[in-house]
């Protein structure tokens, strides 16, 4: 019996820790798609002023995206409430977390390359702020904005 309790504690050691540390790391990734890359990057360039918040887009299906800002421990604890994929890329010189769903892989290019992610406690990833949001589109292989919502910047 003492064994069999053993075994199940070596295991429960061995696995758990890997898997709290996927979910504390991105993967660095770069868009299959170009045109997708030039809009995200427009947009961003065009609201260059607002300073809050990262940059991020989640993949809601093959054609549908939305992009956005956010802080960080919101996204992080987003993508384990929604047991999604959190990766990242650059982007006219800054970090894009993408945050997915494991079947939309097909969209981007994944390298060997991690990044630990700090740790927050529940209470850390509670923030409200508008921000502004654009909902894009691919159809026919051409990708554009579909609605737009623009909120002052502080």
């Amino acid at each position: 019996m003492i064994i069999f309790r053993l075994r199940y504690l070596i295991i429960f050691f061995f696995f758990f820790p890997h898997v709290q540390a996927q979910k504390n790391q991105a993967t660095l990734v770069f868009f299959e798609e170009e045109d997708l890359s030039r809009l995200i990057e427009s947009i961003m360039i065009e609201n260059k002023n607002c300073k809050a918040g990262i940059w991020y887009l989640e993949i809601k299906d093959s054609s549908i995206f939305l992009l956005s800002k956010t802080f960080l421990p919101n996204l992080i604890k987003q993508s384990t409430v929604k047991n999604n994929e959190l990766y990242m890329t650059t982007i006219d010189n800054k970090i894009v977390f993408i945050l997915t769903d494991s079947e939309y892989d097909f969209l981007f290019r994944k390298t060997f390359f991690r990044s630990e992610l700090p740790e927050f406690s529940d209470l850390d990833y509670v923030y409200f702020y508008n921000f502004s949001f654009w909902h894009l589109q691919n159809k026919d292989k051409t990708f554009y904005v579909k609605q737009e919502k623009k909120y002052n910047c502080n």
